[in-house]
């Protein structure tokens, strides 16, 4: 193990029901941040990533500034101690079969920990057209997109001739949880005169045009393709006779305008030169909101998603801040609902303010959660008896939670009689378990929860995408089990560096089961059995369609703090190149300690 990453942890069983974590009292908008890098600063992130039925999405690719994660059994991922741009920098989350899903945070000074929750939209076929002829792609709401003959190009450039699969989405104001799904969030723009914006928007489509061999393709250089925005019927009386046209720039998370659309009907029409996700909008100048969000005694709530005029929506930092930039001629109306924040049972009050002036500050008034539930209060400690700072997840709720806990000090809401599972983490590791019981208006101390660290090896032999038959040992760094009792399913992550070549690795591997035996690999019913790895920095996810003799053998599953002993064999794909998927296999063993 290498000794600079150490990795503790600790599991905790409660039998509860989340809703809501506070894991440090006090705060100060001004208070001193981190030690600044140049333009980075070091930080704590963590989050979850649904799926488009709003489920946790497990085996998703996490990255933001260079550094990467995957999502665990339940959706959740998390970064400890990476750097990140200052003033605002951009998440983003990637799984096959779906438009990759991008968040922007701003970061507030003196942050302890950052949340960013990600929503990802199905990336479904809307048709197909050949290259040569052109054609038109009719979605339901009557949104479309249309392609002259002959307009189509490959990643280098040439001129591509064959089947063209039209993969696209329209969303709106008509569409479902709409704020979740907007590319970066927060609708920051710059105009074509480079001044920063705000926008209204009116709509946007996401295409991605792909070969018959699975190429990446786009419009050719002088050619441009023609979109109708279906309107939302909320917004058909106010939009205008032509409206901006806006691409999305996903490396900044930023909207840059280029063009104009005009008003036929029921839609905005416009031509695009190129492809990614285009948004028809209103610019507006801004101000910055900020505010905080507590419960009935003051104590800030981290984590908790604040609902702006019933569409934007915001996410707390772990002092239960929030820092947003806001149109400033539109009065402002802000909640924590109880629908949108898993095991809240109660809204907080609604305040408003605004307008603002144009660039200034305004604090909003505090947004105060009422006391409806006991409380559950502890320390997250080293194998020394020293608090460390970590991580607590909480499952077994509507959706899964997490929360950061500064200097160990864990203290929890939560509503009686239904069970919860708490995982404690520090580095991505965890431990041991115990079971409590709590009663409404209780605050029950669970004392001190350990959390040490363990050595131990995996290995995997990886065949294509330039290895042949090439064996490493993984030096882990961090492992973590998880059960879902519902299914039985378990996860085991590993993490580590390669011996030889000393290359980051991230192993997932989960089983429908909760002992040994032997688990074909591929999706079921009720539950999926597959592998995924990023190993230095390229993801590999599960091939399905060559997973007939993939599986996964359990020899030995130990009881907690035991051993999971097994081996297994697995088509992956690596899928982020221009040219389609690149097939890998990859057979191994692993030898775990039981974390749950």
């Amino acid at each position: 193990m290498k000794n600079s990453l150490v990795l503790r942890a600790g599991t905790l069983i409660v039998f509860l029901f989340a809703l809501f974590t506070a894991c440090e009292n006090g705060v100060d908008f001004i208070e001193d941040g981190p030690t600044a890098s140049g333009t980075k600063l070091s930080t704590n992130l963590s989050g979850i990533v649904t799926n488009e039925n709003g489920d946790p999405a497990s085996g998703v690719l996490v990255s933001v500034d260079g550094n990467s994660a995957i999502t665990n059994a339940f959706g959740i991922y998390i970064f400890e101690d990476i750097k990140v741009n200052k003033d605002r920098f951009v998440v983003i989350a990637k799984r096959p079969g779906y438009f990759d899903a991008i968040k922007a945070v701003t970061f507030i000074k003196g942050s302890k920990c950052q949340y960013a929750n990600l929503n990802l939209i199905v990336k479904s076929l809307a048709g197909n057209f050949l290259s040569a002829n052109g054609g038109t792609i009719t979605m339901t709401n009557g949104s479309s997109l249309t392609f002259p003959p002959a307009s189509i190009v490959d990643a280098s450039g040439s001129l591509y001739n064959g089947n063209v699969n039209v993969y696209a989405v329209h969303i709106n104001q008509d569409t479902p949880d709409f704020s979740s799904k907007i590319p970066g969030g927060d609708l920051r723009a710059k105009d074509v005169s480079g001044q920063d914006k705000i926008l209204e928007t009116y709509g946007m489509m996401k295409t991605e045009l792909v070969g018959s061999g699975g190429q990446k393709l786009n419009i050719a250089p002088q050619k441009k393709a023609t979109i109708n925005f279906a309107i939302a019927a909320s917004q058909l009386s106010s939009a205008t006779a032509t409206i901006p046209l806006w691409y999305f720039d996903e490396s900044k998370a930023l909207w840059m305008e280029e063009g104009i659309a005009v008003k036929t009907g029921n839609m905005f029409t416009g031509d695009v030169a190129h492809f990614s996700w285009w948004n028809c909008d209103y610019p507006m100048q801004m101000s910055t909101i900020q505010g905080i969000v507590v419960d009935c005694i003051g104590n800030p709530l981290g984590n908790i998603t604040v609902l702006f005029n019933a569409g934007l929506t915001l996410t707390t930092n772990s002092q239960g801040q929030y820092l947003a930039q806001w149109p400033n001629s539109v009065l402002l109306s802000a909640q924590v609902l109880s629908s949108m924040n898993p095991g809240l049972n109660a809204n907080s009050n609604i305040v408003q303010a605004g307008p603002f002036l144009v660039n200034s500050t305004n604090t909003i008034p505090d947004l105060i959660v009422p006391c409806t539930t006991s409380r559950i209060k502890g320390v997250l400690k080293d194998c020394n008896g020293n608090p460390v700072s970590g991580f607590v997840m909480i499952t077994g709720t509507q959706l899964p939670m997490v929360s950061y806990c500064v200097l160990g000090i864990i203290d929890l809401q939560v509503l009686p009689s239904l069970p919860i599972n708490i995982l404690a983490y520090v580095r991505n590791f965890s431990g041991a378990t115990s079971t409590i019981s709590g009663t409404a208006g209780q605050t029950v101390n669970i004392g001190n929860v350990t959390v040490c660290d363990v050595d131990q090896q995996s290995t995997i032999i990886i065949n294509g995408d330039g290895y042949n038959n090439q064996k490493f040992i993984i030096d882990t760094t961090s492992t973590n089990t998880i059960f879902s009792p519902t299914q039985p399913s378990t996860g085991i992550i590993i993490s580590g560096y390669t011996i030889p070549s000393n290359k980051q690795c991230l192993l997932q591997i989960d089983f429908c089961g909760a002992g040994s035996g032997v688990f074909p690999l591929g999706p079921t019913l009720s539950c999926n059995s597959d592998i995924s790895m990023i190993l230095d920095g390229v993801a590999y996810y599960p091939d399905d369609a060559n997973s007939t003799n993939d599986f996964i053998s359990v020899m030995e599953y130990g009881s907690t703090n035991e051993i999971i002993k097994g081996t297994f064999f697995t088509h992956l794909a690596r899928v982020d190149t221009s040219s389609g998927s690149i097939p890998i296999t990859m057979s191994g063993t692993f030898m775990v300690p039981r974390r749950h």
